[in-house]
């Protein structure tokens, strides 16, 4: 409570009413979610050593309507996280258009939050550019990410980008919903820094049920009522005047602790108070505004007719309020003995008036606590309110001098800044001299030779008129690798033998997947478990220098590790296929022979690694073409080219499976997928007869 004197005192009353202000900085009582909130949105999604994309969950909102969510989500908006989060606020009715139900659908909807993301963005130094609708249109969700969450994604540093729909199931068709829900969330699941945050009146449990979201990781909150010191809180601090334990009591009792209900109430009370120039807001002063047209129009959770005495005593529980007034009485009993003995003489007088019963009934009519349709000899419970609140406050006030609560300190909002983080425009490198003989080291750990893959500037996929081109390999782009060395076989059987005697059980290097499928009775596999019961490995002799088939992801990765190096990306991969001058095969343009990779056949007919060097890269890597489809780093998305940065792409952040490259021996792998820019994809969990790898290393100072 605070106290204000003069001029000051003046200014309150000539001043807009504090209850009605729109901005943010007036909250209490929800720093709980908050707290919540902020441990949600530093949880990771997916991560490389996942067996499959575990997007970030969908965070959720709930509760009555008025309760407080959108209160709650302007504070998110004026900065309550701080520059952490970079939160953009949409409502249902943002999204619907009321007027043009054609606007009703997911597509539309997912255009609006486009033009906001980017408008927001843009006004805090992002590039970006607009989106032409039609261009849009053709996929949304593929557009949402190439042209809002790819350039951010380049130019924002550990922070998140928070979308919040306002009241989401306000929005007209479940149907179109459960769309634009499952687009955005692809988004989340392709960026763990996006986070979608939904506020909703329903249960969240009920709302994923109809909209058939059960499947999707979701979490929350509930908002309730506001607790008690939050509620006191919401009615003293806003304003300038007095307001003793039982006023605030009684108001607490009508308003249920409901904020709206709170806010109203409190409004009304601030407006009877600087119309008629009052000191303090009494009990009657609450009684006659909470019976008024105005209140009750907004069909409050308790009638003031339903208030009894022992509700409103009961309503508000102070913790130790005993010790509290003794303490407050010792620390200023100087100060309060004046007022105890006014206060004792208002009692007098106060107890003779209501000794006269026409008195008596007066004054209860006037505090809207009896009526006059009550016959006079009933017995009024209601009229002991009276003499119970007004005992009550002068026992208190005898021990404790009322004090003043100071004034909320409003922190500033803080704008969220993102500085822009441009990508550095890729350095031609010039072409390397050609030399007579590629560049080679051996490596020790396997024996396995090494080609050192220059640096180099080459056309990424296809171009739109190739009539072999897929989809996922468009646009063709220029992007730019940095030297490193890469295997110029792919891993051998005998290889992967040695890795698994030296590590450990296949079942358990790798994590909760096996590195590899070791059965001895599969056909089309070459590794043994000699024992059958995790090891020693073995390889038919005959078989020792053939690629190692039924690897996982896992396994390949593993095996990299193991010796000092990692999987190449899918952008070092296709260089090295295809060179700076682009062939679309690794050997040139030339279509596909025996002499040059197996493909299209029975796995009976498979090669050792080095059977076919006149099938080699520009850089002397064999085997890039047919045998075996061979594992890289990347995750799988179909429109990474599109957004993919020039220089030394990692590939997406997450997604559900990885990318493959090279074709393979089996019969459906015609010449058209052994072109160097084909895309193919797997779960990292998949153990085939037609799947290895190799390996590549950073650069090694010799």
């Amino acid at each position: 409570m605070q106290m204000i004197h003069g001029e000051e005192l003046n200014k309150w009353r000539s001043e807009p009413n504090p209850y009605w202000r729109e901005d943010a900085s007036w909250f209490f009582g929800r720093e709980w979610f908050f707290s919540w909130l902020e441990q949600a949105l530093a949880e990771e999604g997916g991560s490389t050593a996942d067996l499959e994309l575990t997007s970030p969950p969908l965070l959720y909102l709930s509760g009555q309507e008025r309760i407080g969510k959108t209160a709650t989500v302007n504070q998110i908006q004026h900065g309550r996280l701080g520059n952490y989060v970079v939160p953009i606020r949409l409502t249902a009715r943002d999204l619907s258009h009321d007027t043009d139900v054609l606007q009703n659908n997911w597509q539309n909807w997912l255009w609006e939050i486009t033009k906001t993301v980017v408008t927001t963005l843009r006004d805090h130094g992002l590039e970006l550019r607009w989106p032409q609708k039609k261009e849009f249109m053709a996929d949304p969700a593929q557009s949402f990410r190439i042209f809002v969450l790819a350039p951010v994604a380049q130019q924002m540093s550990g922070q998140r980008l928070l979308l919040m729909i306002d009241d989401i199931d306000r929005l007209p068709d479940n149907g179109e919903v459960r769309s634009l829900i499952k687009a955005l969330l692809t988004g989340s699941a392709y960026f763990s820094w996006f986070r979608i945050l939904l506020t909703m009146r329903r249960e969240a449990d009920s709302f994923a049920t109809e909209l058939r979201l059960t499947n999707y990781n979701y979490k929350g909150q509930t908002l309730r009522e506001l607790h008690q010191d939050a509620a006191v809180d919401f009615i003293r601090q806003p304003v300038p005047y007095r307001l003793y334990g039982d006023v605030e009591r009684y108001v607490l009792a009508l308003t249920q602790r409901h904020p709206y209900y709170l806010q109203q109430l409190g409004g009304l009370l601030f407006e009877r108070w600087r119309t008629y120039k009052l000191r303090e807001i009494t009990l009657a002063d609450v009684a006659l505004v909470a019976r008024s047209d105005a209140y009750l129009g907004l069909k409050p959770p308790v009638h003031p007719r339903a208030i009894t005495a022992a509700s409103v005593m009961q309503t508000l529980t102070w913790e130790n309020s005993a010790a509290q007034a003794i303490n407050n009485a010792n620390h200023g009993r100087g100060q309060t003995r004046s007022l105890m003995v006014v206060l004792a003489l208002l009692l007098l007088l106060v107890a003779a008036l209501l000794a006269l019963p026409n008195t008596r009934q007066s004054l209860l009519e006037a505090a809207g606590l009896v009526s006059t349709a009550v016959p006079s000899a009933t017995p009024d419970v209601r009229a002991t309110i009276v003499m119970e609140t007004t005992q009550t406050a002068v026992a208190v006030a005898a021990l404790i001098t009322p004090t003043e609560t100071p004034s909320p300190t409003i922190t500033p909002s803080v704008t969220p800044s993102l500085t822009p983080t441009l990508e550095p425009t890729p350095t031609e490198t010039p072409s390397p001299t050609p030399t007579p003989e590629p560049l080679f080291t051996l490596r020790e750990q396997d024996e396995m030779p090494m080609v050192r893959v220059p640096a180099g500037t080459y056309l990424r996929g296809s171009a739109d008129d190739d009539p072999l081109g897929e989809e996922d390999e468009r646009p063709a782009r220029e992007v730019s690798i940095d030297e490193f060395y890469l295997d110029k076989y792919e891993v051998s059987v005998n290889q992967f033998a040695a890795f698994l005697n030296n590590v450990g059980d296949h079942r358990e290097v790798c994590g909760t997947v096996p590195c590899a499928r070791v059965v001895n009775d599969v056909p089309d596999a070459f590794l043994r478990d000699s024992s059958g019961n995790g090891g020693p490995y073995n390889v038919p002799s005959s078989f020792n220098n053939y690629p190692v088939n039924h690897v996982s992801w896992f396994g390949a990765r593993r095996y990299c590790e193991w010796v000092g190096g990692r999987l190449p990306t899918e952008a070092e991969w296709e260089y090295a296929a295809r060179g700076e001058e682009g062939y679309t095969y690794p050997w040139g343009n030339d279509e596909p022979n025996r002499s040059r990779a197996v493909f299209n056949t029975e796995f009976n007919n498979l090669l050792p690694v080095d059977a076919l060097p006149a099938g080699a890269s520009p850089f002397g890597v064999e085997g890039m073409a047919g045998s075996i489809w061979e594992w890289t780093a990347d995750w799988y998305v179909p429109d990474y080219y599109f957004w993919g940065p020039a220089n030394n792409p990692p590939g997406p952040p997450q997604s559900t499976e990885r990318v493959v490259r090279g074709g393979a021996w089996t019969q459906e792998n015609t010449a058209e997928r052994l072109r160097s820019a084909n895309r193919n994809s797997f779960r990292p969990t998949a153990l085939r007869a037609d799947l290895g790898f190799r390996c590549a290393f950073d650069l090694i100072d010799e």
